[in-house]
């Protein structure tokens, strides 16, 4: 039966002779008559039995030996931007489970292989007894998985899937590689509720960016221990694995790696803030793995280089920002030293300011000047005299004129 939808179209059938270094999931006869049967592929055009057959083919050789319990996500050749829109064309997941390997799909399907490692030219066939679905956008995704019931009413409640929200969710519908958190409980919806109810539209849509990863799909493998993660809608998220849990700001991981036309999905147990990005309480813990279907998935991927280069952006931003701060502290001191500088010469060159002589000292200071003139001009005067013989010299012991000698011998006598 696989062989005649192969035949049907050139261009399948094509993809097929030329594929190399790949392996391809063929559907037994079985599982396609089941996939028939169920409801909505009863007018299947000839874009829908391609797109499901290149979604089988997957870059890479995966024989059984290389599922674990760690899981892979190759790509495939589904590259059809009508179906998906991811780079290097949507994703299946590869997992060694408890019973035997499985591959998870679209809508959560699992399915498993009846026939494994049959080996041919350019690479390996395993015989599935269940189809692959293809993954559908994360609206849709929602409406139809039961496992996402919660998360299908933060959609509705937030008016999400209407017109009054539509400039944001397209622009994100339509994106390449996106990561999404989304609540997936019955507590996270009822405290939604009460915060849709009072918040304008533009901050309804502020949220969901939010719960948004752009440009990276990162599967619960990706998650690591520190990664600072900026959303959709601008602000950061960060990731903490601690006591064998993963968490996005306080909210934690509830289930992982849900396939979506456009990435991956993983549900939360609360509505993330960016108002409140802070981590859980406690210290850090021994990650053992992701919850998944089948019990945790290890963990044990390197970082990823995009969070290495944003590091190492952010330490060279931190150390400029310090270089700055402190040139420009040197640049002020020297300006205000400088203006002490200027400050003490301007003090220098002031004019200088005798202390002012009190009134009384200024008259006994003028009385002894005209004393002093007095006495000079009697002094002048008998000298004058002296000289033209009409006055006496002094005596200049006792500064008066001489005693005369009869004077001085009666002085004597008495």
């Amino acid at each position: 039966m696989l062989n005649s939808f192969i035949d049907s179209s050139p261009a399948i059938s094509r993809l097929l002779s030329t594929a190399n270094n790949f392996t391809f999931l063929a559907p037994s006869n079985t599982a396609i008559n089941a996939w028939l049967a169920a409801p909505g592929t009863t007018s299947l055009t000839t874009d829908d039995v391609e797109a499901l057959i290149s979604y089988h083919l997957l870059h890479g050789t995966f024989p059984v030996a290389s599922f674990s319990q760690n899981p892979l996500f190759p790509n495939s050749n589904l590259n059809n931007v009508t179906f998906e829109n991811v780079t290097n064309g949507q994703t299946v997941e590869l997992l060694q489970t408890s019973n035997s390997p499985s591959l998870l799909s679209g809508n959560a399907t699992v399915s498993t292989i009846s026939k494994a490692d049959i080996a041919c030219t350019g690479g390996f066939v395993h015989i599935l007894n269940t189809i692959l679905t293809i993954p559908l956008d994360v609206v849709d995704f929602a409406s139809v998985q039961p496992e996402l019931q919660f998360f299908d009413q933060f959609l509705n409640v937030g008016k999400y899937t209407t017109a009054i929200e539509a400039p944001v969710i397209e622009p994100i519908l339509a994106s390449t590689n996106v990561t999404y958190f989304v609540p997936n409980t019955a507590e996270a919806i009822a405290n939604f509720t009460n915060i849709a109810n009072i918040v304008p539209p533009q901050e309804l849509g502020a949220i969901f960016g939010y719960h948004v990863i752009p440009n990276a799909i990162l599967h619960s493998t990706d998650l690591q221990n520190g990664m600072v993660l900026q959303t959709f809608q601008g602000s950061d998220v960060y990731i903490t694995v601690q006591g064998g849990q993963v968490f996005v700001n306080q909210a934690k991981v509830l289930q992982v790696d849900f396939l979506v036309a456009n990435g991956v999905l993983h549900t939360l147990d609360s509505v993330l803030s960016r108002f409140n990005a802070t981590p859980p309480f406690g210290g850090p813990g021994n990650f053992t793995g992701f919850p998944g279907p089948f019990g945790p998935f290890p963990h044990n991927k390197p970082i990823l280089p995009s969070t290495k280069a944003g590091i190492a952006v952010g330490v060279v931003a931190i150390v400029a920002g310090s270089f700055t701060g402190l040139y420009f502290l040197i640049r002020c001191l020297r300006r205000r030293e400088a203006r002490k500088q200027a400050d003490a010469i301007r003090e220098i060159s002031k004019p200088q300011e005798f202390p002012k002589i009190p009134p009384k000292a200024n008259r006994i200071l003028g009385q002894d000047l005209e004393t002093g003139r007095a006495a000079a001009l009697q002094s002048q005067k008998r000298l004058e005299l002296e000289m033209m013989g009409v006055a006496q010299p002094m005596d200049s012991s006792t500064g008066r004129p001489p005693i005369p000698k009869r004077a001085e011998a009666r002085k004597t006598f008495l």
